[in-house]
């Protein structure tokens, strides 16, 4: 009766032995499993972050594209708008100049008629 009670109690403790260890092997599948699972986010992460930095570097650069084409219509214009002042500022000037000789044209033929009476 001893005898089969210790039989007993090396079987139930080979049993209790096997499932400690099938345990231990399933945590630690489990934790190998956790471990590739929180890599796996981590990658993901790292990726997100990598396109989103490009992407912002994309809008940074489109951004300050646009700002340089701004900048030169805007300068363009300026040219334009002075070029055009300067060719109405000749033109005005042209205009000064012809009344001026006319005016002395006229000044000279009135004291040319003075002179003649």
């Amino acid at each position: 009766e001893k005898l089969a009670k210790l039989k007993s109690i090396k079987e139930q403790r080979k049993y209790l032995d096997v499932q400690v260890e099938e345990r231990d092997l399933l945590s630690e599948e489990q934790a190998r499993a956790r471990k590739a699972e929180a890599e796996s986010v981590a990658e993901e992460v790292r990726k997100f972050k990598h396109e989103e930095a490009l992407r912002a570097d994309s809008k940074r650069l489109h951004l300050s594209q646009i700002k340089r084409e701004r900048e030169a219509q805007v300068m363009a214009h300026r040219s334009r708008k002075a070029k055009e002042e300067e060719a109405k500022r000749v033109e005005e000037a042209k205009e000064i100049a012809e009344v001026k000789e006319k005016l002395e044209e006229d000044r000279m033929r009135a004291h040319n008629k003075q002179v003649k009476f």
